[in-house]
């Protein structure tokens, strides 16, 4: 079955969490995945700038990537947040009825 998997990162612990309730209370993502203290160098404003994120891992069906970006950009504490998406697949049958489950269609 094939999925989307969307990366967001954001200076607040708070904000990722607010991000991946709300994905998950509208079901428009099953699980999201927070990764602490994952260190990112950028150039912004003209300058390089070194700084502690929280990576998010969004994994949704491919209907749903408009809504989330949607609901990103609204709850998200950046001007300019990093929202990528990339395929995937789900491999084991067992993980992917949780998935469907949990996932409005």
């Amino acid at each position: 079955m094939k999925i989307n998997i969307i990366n967001t990162t954001t200076d607040s612990n708070k904000i990722a969490r607010i991000i991946a309730e709300d994905l998950i209370n509208k079901k428009i993502s099953p699980c999201v995945q927070i990764l602490p203290k994952v260190e990112s160098t950028y150039k912004w404003n003209g300058k390089i700038v070194c700084s502690k994120e929280y990576f998010l891992i969004i994994k949704i069906i491919p209907d749903h990537i408009h809504e989330c970006k949607k609901h990103i950009k609204k709850l998200h504490n950046y001007d300019n947040p990093e929202i990528i998406v990339t395929e995937g697949e789900i491999l084991l049958d067992a993980y992917k009825e949780w998935f469907l489950e949990h996932s409005a269609q």
